[in-house]
């Protein structure tokens, strides 16, 4: 069998459609780099000509900048003396834990003291009920001591 036959290429005459459609897209993509090419050149000389730094908003801004720079300074100072003055607690904390050792210790020592005035008080009472039941009994049978100058 023969090799099928390309199909004869298109002319112009028969696909008038195409061309003109191809014409429109052409015209549109040129138009739109333009346009783009005019948009990039005004916002160039813009750019060029103004200064963004003088703007009101930004100038309140950069105030409002400067005041928290302001305050976070200040919120570290104080931080800082926080922290020192936790671990200046803490060292008290450490010395308190140890006054309070000292503290249990001497409780326990002072009833101890506690218990040896009470058993001496007691000692000291027994004491003084023999010397009263003595001094009964020497006057009982000596009678009443005279009192003797001294001189």
């Amino acid at each position: 069998p023969p090799p099928p036959e390309a199909p004869p290429p298109a002319r112009r005459e028969e696909v008038p459609w195409l061309w003109g459609l191809i014409r429109s897209l052409a015209i549109i993509a040129i138009s739109t780099l333009l346009a783009v090419a005019i948009s990039l050149g005004v916002f160039y000389s813009y750019n060029a000509t103004l200064d963004i730094s003088q703007h009101r908003d930004i100038v309140g801004l950069k105030g409002q900048v400067r005041e928290l720079e302001r305050e976070r300074e200040a919120l570290r100072s104080d931080l800082e003396d926080l922290a020192r003055r936790m671990e200046r607690l803490e060292g008290r904390i450490e010395e308190l834990a140890a006054l309070r050792d000292d503290v249990d210790s001497l409780r326990g020592e002072v009833k101890e003291v506690r218990a040896e005035v009470e058993a001496v008080a007691a000692k000291a009472a027994r004491f003084d009920r023999f010397l009263t039941a003595l001094r009964d009994l020497l006057i009982e049978t000596q009678g009443t001591p005279v009192p003797t100058p001294t001189g």
